[in-house]
């Protein structure tokens, strides 16, 4: 992870650049994908407060909120079939101001896409899609 991470600095965002909170939620206990994603964002120019593995939605809100992050990257990978995420990513998105989009990836996807559709975040395929996601965001963006 050390590693990754330190492969990002030279690309270290600039004065201005959008903020991203990247995080696994609650009992996701995995971290490269999430690991992976922040490095992305920062090679994209973006400021990453990266939180790790199986992090709590009001810790995921409350970080976005302090930081005026205008992204969460969430990776969601095993179990496909956790009965108690859909209810942590509806109380992620009560705890966020609407303008905080959340970007979900990783291999689990799939099996949640109602419950990403209802709170209005975006699924991710790959990390390419990811990348297109946060340019979009960019361009998009009101400045503060």
């Amino acid at each position: 992870k050390e590693v990754l991470f330190a492969t990002s600095r030279p690309f270290a965002e600039s004065a201005g650049a959008p903020d991203i909170v990247v995080a696994t939620p609650v009992g996701q206990l995995h971290e490269l994908g999430a690991v992976l994603v922040s490095c992305s964002a920062r090679r994209l120019g973006w400021g990453v407060t990266y939180l790790g593995p199986s992090s709590p939605a009001e810790e995921i809100a409350r970080t976005a909120v302090r930081s005026q992050s205008l992204a969460i990257g969430l990776s969601i990978v095993y179990p496909a079939d956790d009965p108690h995420l859909p209810d942590e990513l509806r109380r992620l998105r009560r705890c966020l101001p609407d303008e905080v989009r959340i970007l979900v990836g990783g291999r689990a996807v799939g099996s949640y896409e109602a419950i990403i559709r209802e709170i209005g975040a975006i699924a991710v395929a790959d990390l390419g899609g990811f990348k297109a996601e946060l340019e979009k965001l960019r361009e998009g963006r009101m400045p503060r």
